[in-house]
């Protein structure tokens, strides 16, 4: 508990530069996901490569990430009002490819899963899971920032490689990574699954929205982890069905 009143506060206060709060504002990232087809014999092909923009907001205890199919266009996710304050609002649900909202007060997180290409799938709610950073003396110079290299393993059964800007005390990230030892500039997945390269970040930026809960998730239904392994069950098995059968037609052209 002690932990996570800590990085309650840490995403609260997060950091004070010259006076400025910055308990609320946002990060941007460019994403690129490999997507592979899973072979009979175990192997895996790649069959395609796709590029998405996120963005993350915060505001207190709040997070919002969203990828998006395309890149990030100011009027289609977010309006700046006359006083300079944003106003998040709904992007178009087709170009949405994934959703995490996470609420550290509560230490719950919601997020898509089992989606196809740029548009999203089921949705989950789970506990936060605690991430243990393991940290490196490597240190390298990445878009600018003097960044040190971090491993976590294991994390939804991949391993993964991040460049943390400590200078940065940004407690979370995109997607479903958190307690973070400073600012994720750059994450690459071992598997070469997912790359997150940070674009743009705004700490500072006045949110309008008193809230963050996406407006996309009051109308659809959530599930629990149950239910999640049971669809996820079914999806494999769909795919693996599907390949099978692929490989009896390429066979027989052959």
């Amino acid at each position: 508990m002690k932990n996570l009143t800590l990085m309650i506060l840490s995403i609260i206060i997060i950091a004070k530069s010259k006076g400025q709060d910055t308990s609320q504002g946002f990060l941007k990232y460019n994403v690129v996901k490999n997507y592979f087809h899973e072979m009979p014999s175990g192997t895996k092909e790649l069959y395609d490569t796709k590029n998405y923009s996120a963005v993350l907001y915060y505001k207190g205890n709040e997070i919002l990430y969203k990828e998006i199919s395309g890149e990030i266009k100011t009027q289609n996710d977010e309006k700046r009002l006359s006083n300079g304050a944003i106003t998040v609002i709904p992007v178009d649900i087709e170009k949405t490819q994934s959703i995490v909202y996470k609420n550290y007060l509560s230490n719950e997180v919601v997020y898509s899963f089992s989606g196809v290409q740029g548009r999203l799938g089921n949705f989950l709610k789970d506990t936060i899971r605690i991430q243990n950073w393991e940290s490196t003396t490597n240190d390298s110079i990445i878009n600018n920032r003097k960044c040190t290299k971090f491993f976590l393993k294991s994390f939804y059964n991949t391993n993964w490689t991040a460049w943390i800007d400590l200078n940065t005390p940004f407690t979370d990230g995109p997607w479903r990574f958190s307690h973070l030892p400073g600012l994720i500039v750059e994450l690459i997945a071992e598997n070469d699954t997912q790359k997150y390269t940070l674009q743009e970040i705004n700490l500072g930026a006045t949110l309008e929205n008193k809230f963050l809960y996406p407006e996309e998730l009051k109308s659809v239904k959530i599930y629990n982890k149950k239910d999640y392994e049971k669809i996820e069950k079914e999806r494999k098995e769909r795919v693996r069905l599907i390949m099978e059968q692929n490989n009896k037609q390429n066979q027989t052209q052959q």
